[in-house]
């Protein structure tokens, strides 16, 4: 439940981000956000060039794919908001998510499998300890700054 959280909260993040600057210009790029992503996983995980070209176009793939069922199961609570639910209803919508929620983890297991095909268990571990510490840095980076008393 504290992952998908977090990834309505990046979502949310990206959306507002995405809205135009005063000039007129995006501030948020699609393509500067995964350049900037990749740049840290590769820093943090130690990857050379090669297991990069390699890595990434999987892990995207992936992402996509984990994308679309978040956006499932986003469908599913606003629809959820949208209108009284008897209890049974709200069981199902819970069924549905839950089932949702399963699928992906599942995707990660097979993903996580492929990755291990192409680099050792060690980078694969590094690469998903660096894309955590990325998202904790991005959501630090958005919060407002604490006044401390």
């Amino acid at each position: 439940m504290k992952r998908f959280g977090l990834l309505v909260i990046l979502f949310l993040f990206i959306g507002e981000v995405s809205a135009q600057g005063p000039n007129g210009k995006p501030r948020f790029s699609p393509e500067e956000f995964r350049q900037k992503q990749e740049e840290f996983i590769i820093r943090e995980a130690l990857l050379s060039p090669a297991e990069a070209a390699r890595f990434f176009p999987v892990y995207h793939e992936l992402g996509k794919k984990k994308f679309e069922i978040d956006r499932k199961i986003r469908i599913a609570i606003r629809r959820s908001f949208k209108s009284e639910l008897s209890e049974g209803e709200a069981q199902k919508v819970l069924s549905q998510i839950d089932k949702l929620q399963v699928q992906k983890v599942r995707l990660e297991q097979t993903y996580h499998e492929k990755f291990r095909r192409m680099l050792s268990a060690q980078k694969t571990l590094r690469i998903m300890a660096a894309d955590a510490k990325f998202d904790r840095m991005l959501l630090r980076n958005l919060a407002p700054p604490r006044n401390k008393k």
